[in-house]
């Protein structure tokens, strides 16, 4: 176990002439990391589908209204302020107004959006992605994550505010079957809570939806995602919206390397209320979460099924199908089992120590569940205690996933007295335990001339010159 213990540097004054001394004020000094936490996206992925260059590029955005009768009206415009706006990752996360959920979504990307706002006037938004799917990739699916809020007048569902995501297959020019989702306001919604700001606000914290795109390969396909006001004009909606940048195969964790042969995991896609794993012929039922651990690893491939269940009015019940395949490519993966620090300056899994030793190159996802379905949202600023998960992924698909215990201590009361006037040839013995009353009991202390604490004192016993030195304190 690797311990970080709080550090405190305070400065001591002393002098060896007899003359007017002069005393600094010991000051507390906190030492702060700027971190750069970089995702490495999937490189199937369309480029920008995550609006992970903070921008709308590749996007298209639209803006007009909805009518009496519930067409909606838009036409291509650039960004407008308020209603197609980027939302950078921030430490600590912003809360939504109504929900009280944090604006940005949970998955660990740099950015997400928002279309709409809170004002009203049965206003519509919409944005848009079109891309191919490259001709070798028969197996395509996109992990989208939406949060909505919304005002419930007393209207026709036709009239109330609503958010929907639809698939277009621009080749075939129609509307994918079970790629399209609506959502409308309405006190039954599944999911959906009420507003402890405005009874009348109802609201949906982030969650994810897959889109499984198999047999698409080489096709022209638009997401389009589109929010509205009621069609009146007295009320609002409004969404958050982000896409995950990997585009893999529904199902993932079937690969696996030289150096993981004890298990492997397999992860279904997201957002669907029920899934059952089942033996390539359907004669066994293996499991009935979302993941299917699967130890020793079996044999290469060796196929398994998977029927995912949506919620009500929410997708197609379907069936998955994914073949075990193996790598000679070695695959390492660590990470420490505890990380312990102050309370005040937080733990940040980001930084290349947590996972040293393992392979180059791998790209890292972290949860709060080691079933993978509640993203950590500032891996990089951890302040509250507990056992987290990290995933490791290679180029080739091998993963694995570990648990790490983050252990919060209340930093040590430090303080500092500075020794009284010496004359020269009289030494000053900065170890005096009378210069440190009232610090916490069991510090154990240390002394430096500078204060970053790289240059120690030789014998802080017999100090013959004047000067400002440090002592740090650092509870067990």
């Amino acid at each position: 176990m690797i311990l970080f213990n709080f550090k405190v540097l305070h400065k001591v004054m002393t002098a060896t002439m007899c003359r007017k001394p002069h005393f600094n004020i010991a000051n507390l000094l906190l030492l702060c990391f700027s971190v750069f936490f970089t995702v490495i996206s999937n490189a199937q992925c369309p480029q920008n589908i995550g609006f992970e260059s903070g921008t709308f590029i590749n996007w298209e955005c639209f803006a007009g209204n909805i009518d009496g009768f519930g067409y909606i009206n838009v036409a291509s415009t650039a960004p407008i302020a308020d209603r197609h706006v980027i939302i950078a990752n921030s430490v600590p996360q912003l809360k939504d107004y109504y929900g009280g959920f944090p604006i940005n979504c949970p998955n660990g990307s740099k950015y997400s959006i928002r279309l709409g706002n809170s004002n009203t006037g049965s206003q519509a938004e919409r944005v848009s992605y079109t891309f191919t799917i490259p001709p070798s990739q028969t197996d395509f699916s996109i992990i989208y994550n939406y949060a909505v809020v919304f005002q419930n007048p007393n209207h026709a569902a036709i009239q109330q505010p609503k958010f929907t995501a639809k698939v277009f297959d621009v080749t075939a020019n129609r509307y994918v079957d079970c790629g399209s989702f609506q959502f409308v306001a309405s006190g039954n919604l599944p999911g959906f809570q009420v507003s402890p700001v405005k009874a009348d606000v109802f609201y949906k914290p982030w969650s994810p939806i897959t889109i499984k795109l198999l047999g698409y390969a080489g096709k022209t396909i638009r997401l389009e995602f589109t929010n509205n006001d009621c069609t009146p004009g007295g009320h609002f909606g409004y969404a958050y919206i982000d896409v995950n940048e990997n585009c893999t195969s529904p199902i993932s964790g079937n690969t696996y390397c030289a150096g993981t042969t004890d298990s492997l995991t397999l992860v279904a896609p997201f957002g669907f209320q029920q899934y059952n794993w089942y033996s390539s012929d359907f004669s066994t039922l293996l499991g009935t979460s979302n993941t299917l651990t699967l130890s020793p690893p079996p044999p290469p491939n060796t196929t398994f099924a998977l029927e995912i269940i949506p919620y009500p009015g929410l997708g197609c019940l379907d069936t998955l199908r994914t073949t075990i395949q193996y790598s000679d490519t070695l695959f390492n993966f660590h990470t420490l089992d505890t990380l312990a620090t102050c309370s005040s300056s937080g733990v940040d899994l980001t930084l290349p120590y947590v996972t040293a030793g393992s392979s180059g190159g791998l790209s890292y996802s972290y949860f709060t569940d080691y079933s993978q379905q509640n993203y950590l949202p500032t891996p990089s600023f951890i302040n509250t205690p507990g056992t987290y998960f990290i995933k490791g992924t290679n180029s080739e698909g091998c993963n694995a996933i570990k648990p790490i215990n983050i252990i919060l201590k209340t930093p040590p009361t430090l303080i500092i007295k500075n020794p009284p006037l010496a004359c020269a040839p009289q030494k000053v013995d900065l170890t005096d335990p009378t210069y440190k009353l009232g610090s916490d009991a069991g510090l154990i202390y240390t002394y430096w001339k500078d204060t970053l604490a790289t240059i120690p004192i030789v014998n802080p016993t017999m100090i013959d010159a004047s000067g400002t030195y440090f002592i740090k304190g650092t509870n067990p």
